[in-house]
């Protein structure tokens, strides 16, 4: 049976509905950034849109009831009134937000879209979508001081920014479908998908990489922590000694043990390090090791690649009996 409110009973009781909806929609957005937050991951490096409920509008809710789509209860079964979008750098960090979003007890949601499983189960069918899910609230809650209906539904998509690009451009198109496309429209978005998908690839590589490259930072920060206590260690400062070194490092495939065996042969570093840190900024910095290291075994690559001032170079070669001036 039909759902027998006529057009100006459907939009009364959604006019008077929509403070619900921004309240179910903030909810759901704090949950997932709430729930980074507790797996220490800074949103900031994943979040690439400011994330915020968006309300459907009056108008296209009234024509997708009563005009471009047929409902036995038009009112009931819209599940996008409100809908929260999330777009992320990788497509790997798709996977977290839908680990969040299935991991909720407050909820139940149905996937309508998951377009990491269509790849994988369909390779031959090449779509460009976004991860798709409804959520509705297994009870009656309140939030922002509005009550939400049990049931209340909203969207929830998942996209890398290349998908959200490919969105943006091709939604009409392939979503509303009010249009006649001409085939070489056709042709140019076809390609557009396949060098987005093929860049969603390549940034997952770098990133990969990246991240390899911060492993090998940490093993040698941390190792060297234990020698002294670098209570006035700055990051910023000490990874800027460490991408300036990375090359050579790499390029001589330097491990941990082999400056900690530097290290333990020549205990007046140590030393050193703890009568110059009130001096020198540097010194303050667990990288300072590697300096010393570098400065023996590849003086010469330490030098051309070094960005600071000499001033604060040459005490580490003066530690070692050599001289500065002589590269």
């Amino acid at each position: 049976m039909k759902n027998k409110l006529s057009m100006d009973e459907f939009k009364e009781l959604y006019i008077s509905e929509i403070p619900m909806y921004k309240a179910w929609g903030e909810y759901v957005k704090t949950y997932i950034l709430e729930g980074l937050i507790d797996l220490e991951i800074d949103k900031d490096k994943i979040i690439k849109i400011p994330v915020e409920p968006r309300i459907k509008a009056i108008d296209s809710i009234i024509e997708k009831a009563f005009i471009r789509k047929s409902y036995e209860d038009p009112y009931n079964m819209i599940t996008d009134k409100v809908g929260i979008r999330f777009v992320v750098l990788l497509e790997s960090q798709i996977k977290i937000i839908k680990a969040l979003i299935e991991d909720n007890e407050n909820w139940d949601y149905s996937e309508d879209v998951d377009y990491i499983k269509n790849k994988t189960e369909t390779p031959e069918l090449f779509t460009y979508q976004s991860v798709h899910y409804i959520v509705r609230n297994r009870n009656e809650l309140t939030f922002n001081e509005y009550n939400i209906t049990q049931g209340t539904p909203c969207e929830i998509q998942v996209r890398t920014l290349e998908q959200h690009a490919y969105a943006e451009i091709s939604h009409d198109m392939i979503y509303k479908k009010n249009a006649n496309i001409n085939s070489e429209v056709k042709r140019f978005l076809a390609r557009s998908m396949a060098l987005n998908e093929a860049t969603d690839d390549l940034f997952e590589r770098v990133y990969t990489l990246m991240e390899k490259e911060k492993i090998k930072y940490y093993k040698f920060t941390n190792a060297f922590k234990t020698y002294i206590d670098f209570n006035n260690m700055s990051e910023k400062i000490n990874k800027s000694l460490y991408d300036m070194v990375e090359e050579i490092v790499n390029n001589h495939n330097i491990s941990v043990e082999q400056v900690q065996n530097f290290i333990v042969s020549k205990p007046f570093i140590t030393e050193n390090i703890t009568l110059k840190s009130s001096r020198y900024i540097i010194y303050q910095q667990p990288i300072i090791y590697l300096i010393y290291y570098l400065a023996k075994s590849h003086s010469s690559e330490l030098i051309e690649s070094w960005d600071l001032t000499e001033d604060l170079l040459a005490p580490v070669f003066s530690d070692l009996g050599i001289s500065y001036g002589e590269y």
